[in-house]
């Protein structure tokens, strides 16, 4: 018998009523077969719902299959959240995690945890933001923005601006400015965390789609609740 503790990924159905489970756990990600899952009013249901964090436990059969015996839900997010723009940046993180392809190391619990706790003190969408550098950084993607934010100019790029949601070039940089606006690139995320305050809600939209454009690009992840969460913002 074995037991942990994760969020549940994905449900893919084996059979008419049983189906695999996905969950992210602090070990990465693990798989377990669920009997009659899908069936109406099943005891386990809930605990197996995509994005519920739960206990649960396996039986450990021929070549380490596990098969789920029990359980426990901890947590659900349609009763945590009650703000709808909260719940689709959630379920972002749910569709990011579950459609990366290559391995999930135990970094990504965290990752995911550290974020999702965030929700009861800011907005869904500056969380997405830092949420959103920090996985880039993590899959090893390279952010370059090749043009201005402001005019387009693909030469003398300078800064990048936070209120502009982008690089800079040497003509749309604007002195007074530069103390509280411009930042380098590469400490860009440490901006974020200390200086959300200043961060408009427009430069972060700007951001988030370019990082999701990032994503499309390097691993081919068109994630559905992203161009959900551009469209109603």
């Amino acid at each position: 018998m074995i037991e942990f503790e994760g969020i549940v990924l994905s449900q893919y159905s084996s059979s008419e009523h049983s189906a695999m489970i996905v969950m992210l756990t602090k070990e990465g990600k693990k798989s377990f077969f669920a009997r009659g899952i899908l069936k109406t009013n099943h005891p386990h249901g809930a605990l197996c719902s995509v994005g519920s964090m739960s206990l649960v436990q396996c039986q450990i059969g021929k070549q380490g299959a596990l098969t789920l015996t029990s359980g426990k839900l901890m947590q659900s997010p349609l009763n945590r959240f009650h703000d709808s723009n909260d719940l689709f940046v959630y379920q972002l993180f749910i569709e990011l995690v579950a459609r990366i392809d290559m391995d999930i190391d135990e970094s990504w619990y965290e990752w995911f945890t550290n974020f999702s706790k965030q929700f009861n003190t800011r907005s869904g969408l500056f969380i997405l933001g830092d949420a959103l550098y920090d996985a880039l950084e993590k899959l090893g993607i390279n952010i370059n923005f090749s043009s201005c934010a402001k005019c387009g100019n693909m030469e003398g790029i300078q800064d990048f601006s936070l209120h502009d949601g982008g690089l800079l070039c040497t003509h749309c940089v604007v002195k007074n400015k530069r103390t509280e606006d411009l930042t380098w690139i590469k400490t860009m995320i440490t901006h974020f965390h200390y200086h959300r305050e200043g961060i408009q809600k427009a430069a972060m939209l700007h951001w988030i789609k370019l990082a999701l454009q990032h994503l499309d690009h390097e691993l081919n992840l068109q994630l559905v609740s992203g161009k959900m969460i551009l469209n109603i913002h």
